[in-house]
């Protein structure tokens, strides 16, 4: 059911952008850093993809915050959110815009590294789905009840959804409810599903963001 999605030529199974960056923390505390971790999701291309894709895309997502008119708080928010509670960006020493633009800068170098040739270009956000992301978003409150941060994360990814961009929103859901184990109804999973296709995500995505939600 599910095909690639595609954004600049570019194809992807998983998780992408910001998003899958968030997977990376927190660390383990053995001596990775927080630099180690950005410099290992920049690089991180699926093998199909050529050099410099998740850093692309990633600087898409990165971007599009900044130019944004969401609060630091609200960044913030979605940082501790997406990273299941367990990391903060205060760890860092460093205010939330700050650390996108941290992360835009790595996105950079790495893409002047390998991919010299790379000019940066902004799609259009895909609003088409914004109602629909919306009520997922507003769905998800009562099964994060309880939830550690639960609140101000969904209330920034809501901002995200309605005033930045309804794909990065959703994908920042998916993260918000998969690092909290959160089961779904049959009817809320078919929900996902459409989405998922809507959006392009590949056939992992849909199963590391919803298969493994779906209430058995």
């Amino acid at each position: 059911m599910a095909r690639h999605r595609e954004d600049h030529g570019l194809l992807f199974e998983g998780d992408f952008g910001l998003s899958a960056l968030t997977s990376w923390f927190p660390w383990d505390g053995s001596g990775t850093t927080a630099d180690d971790c950005l410099r290992g999701a920049v690089a991180a291309d699926e093998t199909a993809q050529p050099p410099g894709s998740a850093a692309a895309v990633l600087l898409v997502d990165v971007l599009r915050l900044l130019e944004s008119p969401l609060s630091d708080d609200a960044v913030a928010a979605l940082w501790r959110g997406a990273t299941g509670g367990g990391h903060d960006i205060a760890y860092l020493r460093l205010g939330p815009r700050e650390w996108l633009r941290t992360i835009a800068d790595a996105c950079r170098a790495h893409l002047a590294e390998v991919a010299p040739d790379h000019r940066h270009t902004m799609p259009p956000a895909d609003t088409a789905q914004r109602d629909a992301v919306l009520r997922e978003v507003r769905d998800a409150a009562a099964l994060l009840t309880g939830a550690p941060d639960a609140t101000a994360a969904l209330a920034a990814v809501e901002e995200v959804v309605s005033r930045v961009d309804p794909d990065l929103g959703y994908r920042l859901l998916l993260r918000l409810l998969g690092t909290r184990r959160v089961h779904l109804t049959e009817e809320r999973y078919a929900r996902h599903l459409v989405l998922c296709e809507h959006f392009g995500y590949g056939a992992e995505h849909v199963s590391e963001g919803v298969e493994l939600l779906r209430h058995h």
